[in-house]
């Protein structure tokens, strides 16, 4: 069975963004995995549009993922260890 991994970023729109979710997408490409990038925001932000897109985290919650690529510097700024735990 073909192996599937989720790339959580809180965007995709920089020159930066993009070159790094070309380099996973063309990886997976070449090794048969599934990516599925998920552009989620940042966990605790008091930015009311970032709240809202992490709310794809918790939709996705069931999802069984082989395993998960996350931009973790982008993703858990201002968080402490706990809630990054309970990412």
């Amino acid at each position: 069975m073909k192996k599937t991994f989720a790339f959580f970023t809180p965007v995709l729109q920089s020159q930066v963004d993009i070159e790094l979710w070309r380099g996973i997408s063309d990886y997976a490409v070449s090794k048969n995995i599934n990516v599925f990038s998920i552009v989620c925001g940042r966990i605790k932000s008091n930015d009311i549009n970032l709240t809202q897109r992490t709310a794809l985290i918790d939709m996705i919650e069931n999802k069984k993922f082989d395993g998960a690529i996350i931009w973790a510097s982008s993703i858990f700024t201002n968080v402490n260890q706990d809630d990054i735990n309970e990412f």
